[in-house]
């Protein structure tokens, strides 16, 4: 589409502004709907959504049905990470949630090794699409594979499903869950609920000035955390002649990160190892002032 040209520049970057306009509106609409059709459904559902934009996107010619299948794209994946995250949560325990956000970042950097490996070896964004989102189709086989969340199952008042489900992950142990249990695990919540009379709207919700604050709080945090990464992952191409090899490394710099992380928050906490990561994050980026052009980095 010829947008490297100068007068064209501005469309390059509206690509990207594109994509997280459609992230934005995808995200809480999605949440909305894995709380209501289940997380196995709407994973499933958005990564084959996707898939099919990508591959369409890759055969388009018109720069205007481009940037439509850029907003459908983005969201529909706004999907995928959260509720494939919110999937792995539900299904360990506190004690574990550690380890397996830890992993999800590490595979979440390998990925990104792969997409630019890939990239790199074929130089052409049309096939590279193909590539990427045809092997996305292969979520199909998911429908057998995955599990549903046993803890949306629950509820759903589905605990039958639940059952099914937990005593597969048992019966290497020969444990089978009565299905009483898993009834009795529900009650409680639901006397809970009642008693009190709790209003879930969101009227409710931001009438708690604990809550409200911490929502906002993380918000804020979220969005600087989002800004520097991708700033720093789209600044990176550009640290010397081989645009792709840097993008490697830069992505796979996140696997140490991602090791570290794990070993702090177990014996720091997450208050702390947020806390930490900001402030080294912003001494990093605040010493690159001080870096003379042209005669490290080159």
């Amino acid at each position: 589409f010829n947008l490297h040209c100068d007068e064209n520049l501005w469309k390059l970057t509206t690509v990207g502004t594109l994509n997280s306009i459609g992230s934005l509106i995808g995200l809480p609409l999605i949440g909305i709907l894995s709380d209501k059709y289940g997380r196995k459904t709407i994973l499933i559902n958005s990564i084959l959504l996707c898939a099919i934009s990508g591959l369409i996107r890759s055969f388009v010619n018109s720069y205007i049905f481009y940037m439509v299948m850029v907003f459908v794209d983005s969201f529909f994946n706004a999907a995928t990470y959260t509720t494939a995250f919110t999937l792995a949560v539900e299904f360990i325990s506190p004690k574990q949630r550690v380890i397996v956000v830890s992993l999800i970042s590490l595979f979440y950097a390998f990925g990104g090794v792969i997409t630019g490996t890939v990239a790199w070896l074929l130089q052409s964004w049309r096939p590279l699409l193909q590539i990427l989102y045809g092997v996305q189709l292969l979520i199909v086989t998911y429908y057998w594979l995955l599990p549903e969340s046993v803890r949306w199952l629950l509820t759903k008042e589905r605990y039958l499903e639940a059952q099914k489900i937990l005593n597969d992950i048992g019966r290497e142990k020969q444990f089978n869950v009565p299905l009483q249990t898993l009834k009795d695990l529900q009650a409680p919540v639901d006397q809970l609920v009642d008693a009190a009379d709790v209003n879930t709207t969101l009227k409710q919700f931001f009438k708690s000035f604990a809550l409200t604050t911490r929502l906002i709080n993380c918000i804020f945090c979220w969005i600087v955390a989002v800004f520097v990464y991708q700033g720093l992952t789209i600044n990176s191409v550009a640290l010397s002649t081989n645009t792709y090899f840097d993008f490697i490394l830069t992505v796979l710099i996140e696997v140490p990160g991602a090791l570290a992380t794990f070993f702090v928050m177990k014996t720091f906490g997450r208050r702390f190892t947020l806390c930490f990561s900001f402030f080294m994050c912003s001494i990093c980026c605040i010493s690159f002032i001080f870096i003379p052009q042209g005669t490290c980095l080159n």
